[in-house]
């Protein structure tokens, strides 16, 4: 008996059926029907920093470049040439525990974007050449990095913050560029055959589509390999927790870099995280006013999240006149314990929950964005057992939002205990304690 496909509506001409997974030789498919002329194709490999070493740190950042390119069509290997001059827009990233490599374009041109994700992911071609083309775009963007104004205070931060030595040096220019000249187009190889495989890569297409034909196509390109071993990450520990105020010297500044980071244990797509995630718009408009607007102490105030696999982080970044360093630390603890104490009106988390709903009908709801909200989804799902969420899911948790789980969430996640706190100016530190 065959069952109705159950369809998201979105409004009146736009329709997006539920994803469906299907095994294909062993690769798990995303599919994501919708009426859209636009398609996205991606691939996602759960692997990255946490998975590296202090000697072979920046492995996988180098292999996104490679990787990127590694296709026979390319001509030398140019794939931005090719994929361009077919106007088929396309990128890679790498992240804590994530490589995405992605496409995006009409659905006329699903062959070529299904043919370049599949073989870049599957069966890449590593070149000599190629190789040390992108050690030097990789040492040129790490270099670029080495000279922003933050690199210090960041670097210092992740090895204050973080247990495992991938995640301690992910942001270590320096070791990256010593580590980019043991790189070549061998030992990426190995590298690649040893830690990318079916059970830690997912593919995902997302857009309006022949299915069958998309499935053909995976079947041609996807050669049958036996399932790989899946690695537990669900015990695993990255946060020291620890507890530290620390100040770093750098002559170079004018002024004071203020960095807090706060550990917490909340999974991806929890319904935890989905309340921080508006907890912290609401307590950065409050630093921006109370710093800002009122006191007159910063140019801006940049709380976010970071999400992995050990749990999220929340990270703030503020700047100040060097004379002002030791009022902005007891404003912002001040700022934090103010809103542990005292709940917020409906009405003053409303407009928050407004500026949600605008972000989420202008780009959540597009090929593309489907295909990155549930390509993470479901690759988390799979190694964690997390919640797949719909959009309508989402969007009912974040309207049901009360006040009093905002408190809540600050008070148990904003943990004075376990934060780590590092400014750095070229004067002298303060005597301080959060």
């Amino acid at each position: 008996m065959k069952t109705r496909k159950k369809l998201i509506r979105i409004n009146k001409t736009t329709k997006i059926t539920r994803p469906e997974i299907k095994n294909i030789n062993n690769y798990r498919v995303i599919f994501i029907k919708s009426n859209s002329p636009l398609l996205s194709i991606q691939s996602y490999i759960f692997n990255g920093f946490i998975r590296e070493t202090r000697d072979d740190v920046g492995v996988n950042h180098l292999l996104e470049h490679v990787l990127a390119n590694a296709y026979k069509k390319c001509k030398k290997f140019n794939c931005f040439e090719y994929l361009t001059q077919l106007g088929i827009e396309y990128n890679a990233s790498t992240s804590d525990n994530i490589l995405n490599y992605y496409t995006f374009g009409l659905n006329s041109d699903v062959d070529k974007m299904l043919d370049y994700i599949t073989k870049i992911t599957v069966t890449p071609i590593f070149n000599n050449k190629l190789v040390n083309r992108e050690k030097q775009a990789v040492h040129n963007e790490v270099l670029a990095w080495m000279d922003n104004s933050k690199y210090k205070l960041h670097n210092r931060v992740a090895k204050l913050f973080y247990n495992l030595e991938g995640l301690q040096y992910s942001l270590d220019a320096e070791q990256q560029i010593k580590n980019l000249k043991k790189f070549n187009s061998k030992n990426l190889q190995e590298y690649y055959s040893k830690n990318y495989n079916n059970n830690n890569t997912l593919f995902i297409v997302s857009g309006n589509y022949n299915k069958q034909k998309i499935i053909e196509g995976f079947k041609s390109r996807l050669s049958y390999k036996p399932k790989q071993e899946k690695i537990d990450y669900n015990n695993i520990k990255c946060f020291t927790n620890l507890k530290t105020t620390e100040f770093l010297k750098n002559e170079k500044l004018n002024g004071t870099q203020i960095y807090l980071s706060f550990p917490t244990r909340l999974k991806y797509n929890s319904k935890e995280l989905i309340v921080l995630k508006l907890a912290k718009d609401v307590l950065n408009y409050y630093f921006f006013q109370i710093l800002r607007i009122k006191n007159k102490l910063v140019y801006s105030t940049q709380l976010s999240l970071d999400v992995n696999v050990c749990g999220s982080s929340i990270d703030l970044y503020v700047n100040t006149k060097n004379e002002n360093l030791l009022k902005v630390l007891k404003l912002l603890k001040y700022i934090i314990n103010y809103y542990k104490k005292n709940k917020l009106s409906k009405e003053e988390i409303e407009p928050f929950k407004k500026q949600f709903l605008v972000k989420h009908h202008n780009t959540m709801l597009g090929p593309k964005g489907l295909a990155n909200m549930y390509g993470k989804q479901y690759i988390y799902q799979h190694f964690l057992n997390t919640k797949i969420l719909y959009p309508q899911t989402i969007k009912n948790i974040y309207t049901n939002i009360t006040p009093k789980d905002i408190q809540e969430s600050i008070c148990k996640n904003f943990d004075f205990n376990k934060l780590v706190c590092v400014y750095s100016n070229k004067d002298k530190s303060v005597k301080f304690k959060f």
